[in-house]
Protein backbone atom coordinates (compact mmCIF):
# COMPACT_ATOMS: atom_id res chain seq x y z
CA UNK A 1 0.00 0.00 0.00
CA UNK A 2 1.42 3.63 -0.77
CA UNK A 3 1.77 5.63 2.09
CA UNK A 4 2.31 9.42 1.47
CA UNK A 5 6.21 10.46 3.02
CA UNK A 6 6.01 13.90 4.89
CA UNK A 7 2.89 14.69 4.97
CA UNK A 8 0.95 15.69 8.45
CA UNK A 9 -2.73 13.87 7.27
CA UNK A 10 -5.49 13.18 9.87
CA UNK A 11 -6.91 9.67 8.91
CA UNK A 12 -10.23 10.94 8.96
CA UNK A 13 -9.85 14.34 7.83
CA UNK A 14 -12.05 13.25 5.01
CA UNK A 15 -15.06 11.84 5.41
CA UNK A 16 -15.41 8.39 3.46
CA UNK A 17 -18.11 10.03 1.89
CA UNK A 18 -16.34 13.22 0.52
CA UNK A 19 -13.10 10.48 -0.87
CA UNK A 20 -15.65 8.63 -2.79
CA UNK A 21 -17.27 11.73 -3.79
CA UNK A 22 -13.89 13.75 -4.85
CA UNK A 23 -12.92 10.18 -6.76
CA UNK A 24 -16.16 10.38 -8.96
CA UNK A 25 -15.70 14.11 -9.46
CA UNK A 26 -12.19 12.87 -10.26
CA UNK A 27 -13.50 10.58 -12.97
CA UNK A 28 -16.74 12.09 -14.76
CA UNK A 29 -16.84 13.49 -18.09
CA UNK A 30 -19.12 16.38 -17.91
CA UNK A 31 -17.45 19.82 -16.97
CA UNK A 32 -16.79 20.08 -13.56
CA UNK A 33 -13.61 21.30 -13.81
CA UNK A 34 -13.22 24.42 -12.23
CA UNK A 35 -15.12 23.19 -9.47
CA UNK A 36 -12.74 19.94 -9.43
CA UNK A 37 -9.57 22.39 -9.05
CA UNK A 38 -10.96 24.26 -6.04
CA UNK A 39 -11.38 21.67 -4.83
CA UNK A 40 -8.43 19.94 -4.90
CA UNK A 41 -6.47 23.06 -4.34
CA UNK A 42 -7.77 24.96 -1.12
CA UNK A 43 -9.19 21.80 0.87
CA UNK A 44 -6.17 21.24 3.53
CA UNK A 45 -7.58 18.27 4.41
CA UNK A 46 -7.51 15.98 1.72
CA UNK A 47 -6.95 12.33 2.97
CA UNK A 48 -4.88 11.12 -0.48
CA UNK A 49 -4.00 7.72 1.22
CA UNK A 50 -7.47 7.58 1.78
CA UNK A 51 -8.13 8.19 -1.24
CA UNK A 52 -5.46 5.49 -2.91
CA UNK A 53 -6.96 3.10 -0.42
CA UNK A 54 -10.59 3.24 -1.43
CA UNK A 55 -9.63 4.18 -5.67
CA UNK A 56 -7.76 0.74 -5.29
CA UNK A 57 -10.21 -0.93 -3.74
CA UNK A 58 -12.57 -0.13 -6.38
CA UNK A 59 -9.63 -0.86 -9.31
CA UNK A 60 -10.27 2.85 -10.36
CA UNK A 61 -6.52 3.98 -9.53
CA UNK A 62 -5.09 4.49 -12.99
CA UNK A 63 -8.17 5.56 -14.60
CA UNK A 64 -8.09 8.59 -11.16
CA UNK A 65 -4.49 9.48 -12.44
CA UNK A 66 -5.40 9.33 -16.06
CA UNK A 67 -8.48 11.67 -15.52
CA UNK A 68 -7.02 14.27 -13.44
CA UNK A 69 -3.66 14.05 -16.17
CA UNK A 70 -6.53 14.54 -19.17
CA UNK A 71 -7.94 17.60 -17.16
CA UNK A 72 -4.15 18.98 -16.31
CA UNK A 73 -4.88 19.07 -12.78
CA UNK A 74 -2.17 16.80 -11.88
CA UNK A 75 -0.16 19.60 -9.68
CA UNK A 76 -2.72 19.50 -7.08
CA UNK A 77 -1.30 16.55 -5.82
CA UNK A 78 1.31 15.81 -4.05
CA UNK A 79 4.39 15.09 -5.87
CA UNK A 80 5.43 11.76 -4.30
CA UNK A 81 1.95 10.71 -4.97
CA UNK A 82 2.03 11.92 -8.72
CA UNK A 83 5.16 9.87 -9.21
CA UNK A 84 3.54 6.31 -7.99
CA UNK A 85 0.50 6.81 -9.87
CA UNK A 86 2.87 7.97 -12.85
CA UNK A 87 4.70 4.99 -12.11
CA UNK A 88 1.51 2.38 -11.49
CA UNK A 89 0.02 3.70 -14.61
CA UNK A 90 2.80 3.16 -16.87
CA UNK A 91 3.19 -0.93 -15.76
CA UNK A 92 -0.65 -1.03 -16.53
CA UNK A 93 -0.32 0.72 -20.12
CA UNK A 94 2.51 -1.51 -21.09
CA UNK A 95 0.65 -4.58 -19.87
CA UNK A 96 -2.76 -3.01 -21.57
CA UNK A 97 -1.04 -2.54 -24.61
CA UNK A 98 0.53 -6.55 -24.38
CA UNK A 99 -2.80 -7.48 -23.70
CA UNK A 100 -4.54 -6.13 -27.45
CA UNK A 101 -1.74 -8.18 -29.20
CA UNK A 102 -2.37 -11.26 -27.04
CA UNK A 103 -6.09 -10.81 -27.64
CA UNK A 104 -5.68 -10.63 -31.51
CA UNK A 105 -3.49 -13.45 -31.18
CA UNK A 106 -6.66 -16.07 -29.40
CA UNK A 107 -9.23 -14.15 -32.40
CA UNK A 108 -6.88 -15.26 -35.16
CA UNK A 109 -6.47 -19.16 -33.66
CA UNK A 110 -10.55 -18.69 -33.31
CA UNK A 111 -11.25 -16.90 -36.20
CA UNK A 112 -8.71 -19.65 -38.82
CA UNK A 113 -11.00 -22.48 -37.28
CA UNK A 114 -14.23 -20.75 -37.52
CA UNK A 115 -15.36 -20.13 -34.27
CA UNK A 116 -17.71 -16.95 -34.10
CA UNK A 117 -16.94 -14.84 -30.79
CA UNK A 118 -17.04 -11.44 -29.18
CA UNK A 119 -14.62 -10.38 -26.78
CA UNK A 120 -16.92 -8.87 -23.36
CA UNK A 121 -16.59 -6.82 -20.16
CA UNK A 122 -13.23 -5.32 -19.66
CA UNK A 123 -11.46 -6.44 -22.52
CA UNK A 124 -14.16 -5.48 -24.86
CA UNK A 125 -13.91 -1.70 -23.52
CA UNK A 126 -10.37 -1.60 -24.44
CA UNK A 127 -10.45 -3.39 -27.97
CA UNK A 128 -12.99 -1.06 -28.76
CA UNK A 129 -10.66 1.97 -28.13
CA UNK A 130 -13.41 3.77 -25.42
CA UNK A 131 -10.52 4.73 -22.79
CA UNK A 132 -9.00 7.67 -24.24
CA UNK A 133 -5.61 6.24 -22.33
CA UNK A 134 -4.44 2.29 -22.17
CA UNK A 135 -3.35 2.97 -19.06
CA UNK A 136 -6.89 3.53 -17.28
CA UNK A 137 -8.46 0.11 -17.06
CA UNK A 138 -7.51 -2.73 -15.23
CA UNK A 139 -7.75 -5.65 -16.65
CA UNK A 140 -7.19 -8.96 -15.38
CA UNK A 141 -8.88 -12.01 -17.68
CA UNK A 142 -9.89 -12.17 -20.90
CA UNK A 143 -13.93 -12.92 -21.14
CA UNK A 144 -14.93 -14.05 -24.55
CA UNK A 145 -18.45 -15.28 -25.13
CA UNK A 146 -18.93 -18.45 -27.65
CA UNK A 147 -22.45 -20.37 -28.77
CA UNK A 148 -22.42 -23.53 -27.18
CA UNK A 149 -22.33 -24.95 -30.29
CA UNK A 150 -18.60 -24.08 -30.65
CA UNK A 151 -17.62 -23.83 -27.23
CA UNK A 152 -15.99 -27.00 -26.22
CA UNK A 153 -13.98 -27.34 -29.55
CA UNK A 154 -12.09 -23.32 -28.97
CA UNK A 155 -12.00 -25.04 -25.03
CA UNK A 156 -9.47 -27.85 -26.80
CA UNK A 157 -8.03 -25.39 -29.34
CA UNK A 158 -6.76 -22.77 -26.75
CA UNK A 159 -5.40 -25.74 -24.68
CA UNK A 160 -3.58 -27.21 -28.02
CA UNK A 161 -2.04 -23.50 -28.09
CA UNK A 162 -0.65 -23.17 -24.74
CA UNK A 163 -3.91 -22.40 -22.56
CA UNK A 164 -3.47 -25.69 -21.06
CA UNK A 165 -3.28 -25.28 -17.20
CA UNK A 166 -6.86 -25.22 -15.67
CA UNK A 167 -8.45 -23.42 -13.01
CA UNK A 168 -12.19 -24.42 -12.28
CA UNK A 169 -13.78 -26.11 -9.48
CA UNK A 170 -13.33 -28.89 -6.59
CA UNK A 171 -16.71 -30.71 -7.87
CA UNK A 172 -18.38 -30.78 -11.03
CA UNK A 173 -20.69 -27.58 -11.94
CA UNK A 174 -22.45 -28.36 -14.99
CA UNK A 175 -24.00 -25.38 -16.71
CA UNK A 176 -21.95 -22.67 -15.22
CA UNK A 177 -21.69 -19.84 -16.84
CA UNK A 178 -17.92 -20.16 -18.19
CA UNK A 179 -15.41 -23.10 -18.67
CA UNK A 180 -12.63 -23.37 -16.65
CA UNK A 181 -10.20 -20.75 -16.71
CA UNK A 182 -7.23 -21.44 -18.76
CA UNK A 183 -3.68 -19.78 -18.18
CA UNK A 184 -1.11 -20.22 -20.52
CA UNK A 185 2.26 -19.29 -18.35
CA UNK A 186 3.46 -17.76 -21.21
CA UNK A 187 0.95 -15.03 -21.45
CA UNK A 188 -0.55 -12.23 -19.68
CA UNK A 189 -4.13 -13.28 -19.71
CA UNK A 190 -6.16 -16.03 -18.55
CA UNK A 191 -8.59 -16.83 -20.70
CA UNK A 192 -12.69 -17.38 -19.43
CA UNK A 193 -14.83 -19.11 -22.58
CA UNK A 194 -18.16 -17.99 -22.08
CA UNK A 195 -21.53 -20.14 -22.56
CA UNK A 196 -23.65 -17.40 -20.81
CA UNK A 197 -23.25 -13.94 -19.10
CA UNK A 198 -25.38 -13.84 -16.14
CA UNK A 199 -25.80 -16.32 -13.32
CA UNK A 200 -28.24 -19.31 -13.46
CA UNK A 201 -31.80 -17.28 -12.89
CA UNK A 202 -31.04 -14.28 -14.84
CA UNK A 203 -29.84 -15.20 -18.07
CA UNK A 204 -32.88 -14.47 -20.31
CA UNK A 205 -31.83 -10.60 -19.16
CA UNK A 206 -29.44 -10.78 -22.22
CA UNK A 207 -29.81 -11.84 -25.63
CA UNK A 208 -26.52 -14.09 -26.33
CA UNK A 209 -27.71 -14.66 -30.16
CA UNK A 210 -27.98 -11.12 -30.71
CA UNK A 211 -24.78 -10.31 -28.54
CA UNK A 212 -23.18 -12.38 -31.45
CA UNK A 213 -24.82 -10.94 -34.51
CA UNK A 214 -24.20 -7.33 -33.58
CA UNK A 215 -20.30 -7.81 -33.09
CA UNK A 216 -18.25 -5.43 -34.12
CA UNK A 217 -14.91 -5.71 -35.45
CA UNK A 218 -12.23 -3.64 -33.14
CA UNK A 219 -7.93 -3.44 -33.11
CA UNK A 220 -8.18 -6.94 -35.21
CA UNK A 221 -10.18 -9.45 -33.06
CA UNK A 222 -14.62 -9.33 -32.76
CA UNK A 223 -15.97 -7.17 -30.18
CA UNK A 224 -19.65 -6.87 -28.36
CA UNK A 225 -21.51 -3.81 -29.48
CA UNK A 226 -21.10 -0.70 -27.22
CA UNK A 227 -24.72 -0.90 -26.47
CA UNK A 228 -24.27 -4.71 -25.38
CA UNK A 229 -21.36 -4.33 -23.60
CA UNK A 230 -23.19 -1.44 -21.67
CA UNK A 231 -25.99 -3.97 -20.68
CA UNK A 232 -23.19 -6.62 -19.76
CA UNK A 233 -21.38 -3.92 -17.68
CA UNK A 234 -24.34 -3.49 -15.38
CA UNK A 235 -26.06 -6.74 -15.64
CA UNK A 236 -22.87 -8.71 -14.74
CA UNK A 237 -21.97 -6.35 -11.22
CA UNK A 238 -25.68 -6.23 -10.04
CA UNK A 239 -26.22 -9.85 -10.21
CA UNK A 240 -23.14 -11.79 -11.07
CA UNK A 241 -20.92 -9.79 -8.20
CA UNK A 242 -24.04 -9.41 -6.32
CA UNK A 243 -24.05 -5.15 -5.99
CA UNK A 244 -27.75 -5.60 -6.40
CA UNK A 245 -28.19 -7.62 -3.37
CA UNK A 246 -25.41 -5.28 -1.14
CA UNK A 247 -27.06 -2.30 -2.35
CA UNK A 248 -23.36 -1.12 -3.24
CA UNK A 249 -21.66 0.57 -6.19
CA UNK A 250 -18.41 -0.50 -7.77
CA UNK A 251 -16.88 2.29 -9.26
CA UNK A 252 -14.61 0.33 -11.92
CA UNK A 253 -18.33 -0.81 -13.24
CA UNK A 254 -19.71 3.08 -13.15
CA UNK A 255 -16.83 4.10 -14.68
CA UNK A 256 -17.39 2.06 -17.32
CA UNK A 257 -21.10 3.22 -17.56
CA UNK A 258 -19.23 6.93 -17.93
CA UNK A 259 -16.82 5.90 -20.67
CA UNK A 260 -19.71 4.34 -22.49
CA UNK A 261 -22.49 6.95 -22.17
CA UNK A 262 -19.61 9.76 -22.57
CA UNK A 263 -21.44 12.50 -25.03
CA UNK A 264 -24.68 9.87 -25.42
CA UNK A 265 -27.94 10.05 -23.95
CA UNK A 266 -28.22 7.06 -21.79
CA UNK A 267 -30.65 5.61 -24.36
CA UNK A 268 -28.61 2.07 -24.32
CA UNK A 269 -30.21 1.53 -20.44
CA UNK A 270 -33.07 3.90 -20.69
CA UNK A 271 -35.04 1.34 -22.64
CA UNK A 272 -34.35 -1.47 -20.00
CA UNK A 273 -35.27 1.24 -17.26
CA UNK A 274 -38.10 -1.21 -16.29
CA UNK A 275 -35.32 -4.12 -15.22
CA UNK A 276 -34.87 -3.74 -11.81
CA UNK A 277 -31.48 -4.19 -11.97
CA UNK A 278 -30.48 -1.35 -14.25
CA UNK A 279 -32.78 0.96 -12.68
CA UNK A 280 -31.48 0.52 -9.24
CA UNK A 281 -27.71 1.15 -10.60
CA UNK A 282 -29.21 4.31 -12.13
CA UNK A 283 -31.25 5.47 -8.96
CA UNK A 284 -27.52 4.99 -7.07
CA UNK A 285 -25.13 6.60 -9.33
CA UNK A 286 -27.73 10.20 -8.78
CA UNK A 287 -26.34 9.96 -5.22
CA UNK A 288 -23.20 11.08 -7.01
CA UNK A 289 -24.82 13.80 -8.52
CA UNK A 290 -23.97 11.33 -12.00
CA UNK A 291 -27.00 12.89 -14.56
CA UNK A 292 -28.21 9.82 -16.13
CA UNK A 293 -31.90 11.35 -17.17
CA UNK A 294 -33.61 8.55 -15.02
CA UNK A 295 -35.78 9.13 -11.80
CA UNK A 296 -37.05 6.60 -9.54
CA UNK A 297 -40.50 5.02 -10.86
CA UNK A 298 -41.03 2.23 -7.18
CA UNK A 299 -40.78 3.15 -3.82
CA UNK A 300 -38.37 0.32 -3.37
CA UNK A 301 -35.66 2.14 -5.52
CA UNK A 302 -36.17 5.12 -3.44
CA UNK A 303 -36.03 3.26 0.04
CA UNK A 304 -32.77 0.98 -1.30
CA UNK A 305 -31.00 4.77 -2.82
CA UNK A 306 -31.86 6.38 0.70
CA UNK A 307 -30.57 3.77 2.68
CA UNK A 308 -27.24 3.84 0.26
CA UNK A 309 -26.71 7.45 1.21
CA UNK A 310 -27.71 7.24 4.83
CA UNK A 311 -25.11 4.39 5.04
CA UNK A 312 -22.00 5.48 3.37
CA UNK A 313 -20.78 7.86 5.96
CA UNK A 314 -21.71 5.52 8.93
CA UNK A 315 -18.96 3.10 7.83
CA UNK A 316 -19.21 0.57 11.42
CA UNK A 317 -22.96 0.25 10.05
CA UNK A 318 -21.91 -0.13 6.46
CA UNK A 319 -19.31 -3.20 7.76
CA UNK A 320 -21.58 -4.39 9.91
CA UNK A 321 -24.81 -4.75 7.20
CA UNK A 322 -21.86 -5.95 4.83
CA UNK A 323 -20.56 -8.89 7.17
CA UNK A 324 -24.49 -10.08 8.05
CA UNK A 325 -25.59 -10.61 4.11
CA UNK A 326 -22.19 -12.16 3.32
CA UNK A 327 -22.99 -14.70 5.78
CA UNK A 328 -26.59 -15.40 5.19
CA UNK A 329 -25.59 -15.53 0.82
CA UNK A 330 -22.60 -17.57 1.61
CA UNK A 331 -24.75 -20.05 3.77
CA UNK A 332 -27.85 -20.05 1.39
CA UNK A 333 -25.58 -20.98 -1.60
CA UNK A 334 -23.78 -23.44 0.15
CA UNK A 335 -27.26 -25.37 1.15
CA UNK A 336 -28.55 -24.94 -2.46
CA UNK A 337 -25.37 -26.36 -3.80
CA UNK A 338 -25.55 -29.71 -1.30
CA UNK A 339 -29.21 -29.90 -1.91
CA UNK A 340 -29.11 -29.59 -6.12
CA UNK A 341 -25.42 -30.64 -6.92
CA UNK A 342 -24.60 -34.36 -5.86
CA UNK A 343 -21.05 -33.84 -6.89
CA UNK A 344 -20.88 -31.14 -4.70
CA UNK A 345 -22.70 -33.24 -2.19
CA UNK A 346 -19.67 -35.99 -2.63
CA UNK A 347 -17.00 -33.34 -1.98
CA UNK A 348 -18.32 -32.32 1.08
CA UNK A 349 -18.99 -35.11 2.64
CA UNK A 350 -15.75 -36.75 1.90
CA UNK A 351 -13.42 -33.93 1.91
CA UNK A 352 -14.71 -31.71 4.65
CA UNK A 353 -16.83 -33.50 6.94
CA UNK A 354 -15.27 -37.06 6.68
CA UNK A 355 -11.84 -36.14 5.81
CA UNK A 356 -9.31 -38.07 7.73
CA UNK A 357 -6.88 -35.77 9.76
Amino acid sequence: MFVLQNHNLTTNATSNKDTLQLIVDILRFDAHESQLKLRLTQAKDTDWDQLVSIASGHLVLTAVYCRLEQKQLLEALPKDLITYLRELTNINRARNQGLISEAQLVANILERNGIEYAFIKGMGLLLSNCYQDLGERMIGDFDILVPEKDIDFAFQLLIDNGYDQLIGFNYENTGFRHLDRQVNPERLAAIELHRDVLISGHRELLDLSAIIQDKRFENGTFVASKKHLGQINILTTQLNDDSFYFNRLNFKNVYDSLVLWKNKDFSDVKEFKSNPYISRYLSLLQVWNLKTGFHENAWLDRFHTQFYQFKINRKPLEVAEYRVKVIILDVSRRLKLFITNTSYRKHILKNKIFSKS
